[in-house]
């Protein structure tokens, strides 16, 4: 069966000083219309044995930083360390340090790009 993507929209916006383009699937922003708080769209920069971007969501929360970019939808960014790095660890993750950085719009992501899969909402960032 062939599967019919719906249209995507765009919006740039200015996060601590640095302009992010928001690509988002008209079905995520049914989703994102649809809620009665804003979803935090997080991104995480994992430094450490190895470097992971990820962006994940959740809830927002009083101590978190976070920039609104759309109805709903808030961007904050996630600097991350591993407690320790060894591959003797195996398929378990090691406990995450959290840390803070003196210029955290170093780490704003240039693009987000937010859609949905299998249900439920995903996305990637590139930083620039």
């Amino acid at each position: 069966m062939l599967r019919t993507k719906r249209p995507v929209s765009t919006l740039t916006t200015e996060i601590a000083g640095k302009s992010v383009t928001v690509t988002m699937s008209s079905d995520a922003a049914d989703v994102l219309r649809d809620r009665d708080v804003p979803l935090v769209a997080e991104a995480e920069i994992l430094f450490s044995c190895l470097i992971r971007k990820r962006l994940s969501f959740r809830e927002p929360s009083p101590d978190l930083l976070s920039w609104p970019i759309a109805d709903n939808l808030h961007v904050s960014v996630r600097p991350v360390l591993y407690e320790l790095c060894s591959p003797e660890a195996g398929a378990t993750e090691p406990n995450i340090i959290h840390f803070a950085v003196a210029d955290i719009g170093a780490l704003v992501p240039k693009s987000i790009h937010i859609e949905m899969e299998d249900g439920e909402l995903a996305g990637t960032f590139e930083l620039g």
